[in-house]
């Protein structure tokens, strides 16, 4: 399940990416005053791309959070408890080299 889940979390993620690149620039700076007279228009509501990345974006949030479920629910150890704090053993007390 959490495969099928990280599949899915990494096509949303890229798709996303894909639909805000391919998003038409409405001003030269972001948003920094370049084109705030645009930002009201009616059409920018209705845009292809905009929806898609809303949706997008939904599904990310989504697939993230489900992602985050599954993964804490797992009763895996983790990778210090089973490797690095298990292998140490008492008689690997590091020594300090005397001074002469």
């Amino acid at each position: 399940m959490e495969s099928i889940l990280l599949t899915l979390h990494i096509i949303v993620a890229l798709s996303l990416v894909i639909a805000v690149l391919l998003q038409r620039s409405e001003g030269g700076l972001g948003g920094l005053g370049g084109g705030m007279s645009n930002v009201m228009s009616p059409q920018s509501g209705n845009n292809f791309f905009t929806k898609l990345t809303l949706y997008l974006a939904t599904g990310f949030i989504a697939t993230s959070l489900s992602l985050a479920i599954v993964s804490g629910n797992s009763n895996k150890d983790s990778i210090i408890e089973t490797d690095i704090i298990n292998n140490i053993k008492e008689n690997d007390v590091p020594t300090v080299p005397l001074a002469e």
